[in-house]
């Protein structure tokens, strides 16, 4: 028997894949708007993970904001005090 709804969340979760690819590639070409959506877009799950971590909004908040390089530094200064 074949599954409608599995067929249909597939092909969903396949134009969701092809979107975030252009957005990405649009990012990467330069385009500002395109960042601010994927910001938006995953700024929340960034900080609840953060959260889930560190019981502090507000440094949550400030930690979702550094760069790669910058989080390796926040860690090495902060691990083993």
């Amino acid at each position: 028997m074949y599954n409608t709804t599995k067929a249909l969340f597939c092909g969903l979760q396949d134009e969701w894949m092809i979107e975030e690819i252009s957005i990405v590639r649009a990012v990467l070409d330069g385009d500002v708007d395109s960042f601010r959506l994927l910001v938006q877009r995953y700024q929340g799950p960034v900080i609840r993970m953060i959260k889930n971590i560190i019981d502090d909004h507000h440094i949550c908040e400030d930690i979702a904001q550094l760069t790669p390089k910058e989080k390796r530094k926040f860690k090495k200064e902060n691990t083993n005090k």
